[in-house]
């Protein structure tokens, strides 16, 4: 059977589409394990600070597990990106696995361990995205 004409950009939000679904699932596969990896804080409790510089503001506050429950999958919708084949596609979508916000600000210096981070580094998202590589794989491969 001989196709006269095919032309590609007919599918393509249609495997772009499925292509952003499987990606999706595989970032719920590191974000999960991430969530397993992240070391929780284990110093002393307080609400925002009462006396000095920054007093009363919210993010001075340190509650167990602010890091954890901030560990998530978004995604980001860009107005044109392109299809693969030459073309732009519309709306299409980035799966992005995000850690930290407003209250938990330090997501890097325990990631990296900059800024004079007492504790050192302990990563804990790019361990686990390489522990998840045969999982994330088959995702893309097979669905």
């Amino acid at each position: 059977m001989r196709i006269a004409s095919w032309n590609p950009e007919e599918f393509a939000p249609e495997i772009l589409s499925n292509c952003m679904e499987r990606i999706e699932k595989a970032a719920i596969v590191v974000r999960d394990a991430a969530r397993r990896k992240v070391p929780v804080w284990k110093g002393k409790l307080h609400g925002p600070y009462k006396k000095g510089k920054y007093a009363g503001e919210r993010w001075t506050a340190r509650e167990y597990g602010g890091l954890l429950k901030s560990i998530r999958v978004t995604k980001k919708k860009e107005s044109y990106m392109d299809g693969g084949f030459g073309f732009r596609v519309a709306n299409n979508m980035n799966v992005w696995i995000m850690c930290g916000n407003f209250l938990s600000f330090y997501a890097v210096q325990v990631e990296f361990g900059r800024g004079g981070w007492k504790g050192g580094a302990q990563p804990f998202l790019r361990p686990a995205f390489n522990e998840s590589m045969a999982q994330i794989k088959t995702i893309i491969e097979n669905g």
